[in-house]
């Protein structure tokens, strides 16, 4: 919500949050590879990023459908 401008343009907006997702969860995954107690896997990166396009679906639908007041 907070990046209007990319609203309108809902494809550039989805594709740049999940990049910065996938960023994000797969940096959190490599740091675990310096972390004896933890052991790395993909499917953390996976569920992640899918957590995201689902949270990015479920904002754009209440957007489209919530009128306030």
């Amino acid at each position: 919500m907070a990046l209007e401008g990319l609203v309108g343009r809902p494809v550039l907006f989805g594709v740049i949050w999940i990049g910065l997702a996938a960023g994000v969860f797969g940096a959190i995954e490599f740091g675990q590879v310096f972390l004896p107690s933890r052991v790395p896997d993909p499917s953390d990166v996976w569920l992640g990023v899918a957590a995201s396009g689902l949270g990015i679906w479920i904002v754009g639908w209440l957007r489209q459908g919530y009128k306030p007041g």
